[in-house]
């Protein structure tokens, strides 16, 4: 890969390196989720479940986007349009994960569970490197390239990053400490944070941010 592009990214006409990188970052996310999931069920972390819930929107607006991202090719004028609708629906995927979470967490501080720290801990540091590669991925785009589409999706696997941070934190005290209630209080950090700090940044990005991209990086 070179300034953003796949090596057989030859002019800014056939250029689909945006959806072959959210293919990519698809599939990973894909994996985490399935993780997740799975760990949030054997170790019965709230916790984990709510990292799950974030990375199942960001799953769902990486589809939402590659939608777009064809969309836009087929119809270069309602580009603006078409990514201005997907960075809306992202916005409302992450409304309704993080009032979930919230009213979960309301629910595990009132009837608090056992927590398998061992296995939330190896999970959420699974989901750590999962998010690292991605992020990875969407650094290696030119500034100039980063759309409204692009910046949107950095900041949700961004958030995921810290989250999974904070899930191994958690993890961690559980498991050092047996102090359960870090499981609530790690979740509600994170749909506080989910709420109340990346929604109305991203909104704000999408009444100020650039929307189109410019695909003229490819020597």
């Amino acid at each position: 890969m070179k300034n953003g592009h796949f090596n057989n990214c030859i002019t800014p006409y056939d250029c689909w390196c945006e959806a072959r990188r959210y293919w990519i970052a698809l599939w990973v996310t894909l994996g985490v989720l399935v993780g997740e999931i799975l760990g949030g069920i054997i170790s019965e972390s709230l916790a984990l479940f709510s990292d799950a819930v974030h990375v199942a929107v960001d799953s769902k607006y990486i589809i939402v986007s590659l939608v777009v991202i064809y969309l836009s090719k087929q119809a270069k004028h309602k580009e603006d349009l078409y990514r201005k609708i997907g960075a809306y629906i992202g916005l409302m995927l992450l409304v309704f994960g993080g009032l979930w979470i919230l009213s979960e967490s309301y629910e595990r501080f009132s009837n608090p569970r056992e927590i398998t720290s061992e296995i939330m801990f190896w999970v959420a540091l699974a989901g750590l490197f999962g998010n690292l590669f991605v992020l990875w991925l969407l650094k290696s785009v030119p500034k100039k390239d980063r759309n409204i589409t692009h910046k949107f999706f950095n900041a949700h696997v961004f958030s995921d990053f810290l989250m999974s941070v904070a899930v191994v934190f958690s993890a961690i005290i559980i498991w050092t400490t047996e102090l359960q209630i870090m499981d609530p209080i790690t979740s509600t950090a994170v749909a506080v944070y989910m709420l109340f700090h990346l929604t109305p940044h991203l909104y704000k990005e999408i009444k100020t941010g650039e929307v189109k991209c410019c695909h003229d990086n490819h020597s």
